[in-house]
């Protein structure tokens, strides 16, 4: 059985550090989504960590976000975000995508040293379903457009969400 998940953070010296946690699923993705556009458009981070050796399993929108992750610090000219995966299930997903392009992917055991009294829950998001239709849209562009291997994969997945954004279903109200 899998844990709710969480995302915890923590910065030093403008070095930022992500921890996910459990089963890191859709409902998280509008909280890291406002966590990152607001981090990255307040700083470029001189270094960029995510921790997965706690994540029990990761989505695909969640999946996307870190790719968001990789184009923001590409687009500051910053290092390589570092992705520390040791589990080879969720590895092996990574590799496939495509995530060791644009990722520094460390798969060893090796332990990821932060103080656990500086990581910090991610604030929540107050999101609309409209919201989270569009999070769940841009983050399977980012797949699609990180690796062409993706494409096949989230293609039917993107024209729903395109549909669901553009054309919300209307509620009529009384009649017949």
């Amino acid at each position: 059985m899998t844990n709710s998940g969480f995302i915890l953070h923590a910065e030093r010296d403008h070095a930022h550090f992500l921890r996910l946690v459990g089963a890191i699923r859709y409902p998280l993705a509008p909280s890291l989504d406002a966590f990152l556009q607001k981090l990255f458009a307040a700083i470029t981070p001189r270094a960029f960590l995510v921790d997965l050796s706690a994540t029990e399993l990761i989505d695909s929108t969640n999946l996307g976000l870190l790719v968001k992750i990789a184009r923001f610090m590409a687009e500051r000219h910053a290092p390589l975000a570092v992705l520390f995966s040791p589990r080879e299930d969720i590895t092996a997903v990574l590799i496939s995508m495509g995530f060791d392009q644009f990722f520094n992917l460390i798969t060893t055991d090796a332990i990821v040293e932060v103080e656990s009294t500086t990581c910090e829950p991610i604030p929540r998001a107050e999101v609309t379903q409209a919201d989270l239709a569009r999070t769940i849209l841009e983050a399977h562009r980012d797949l699609i457009n990180m690796d062409a291997r993706n494409e096949a994969a989230f293609r039917d997945v993107v024209r729903y969400l395109e549909q669901e954004v553009n054309h919300p279903p209307t509620i009529r109200s009384g009649g017949t």
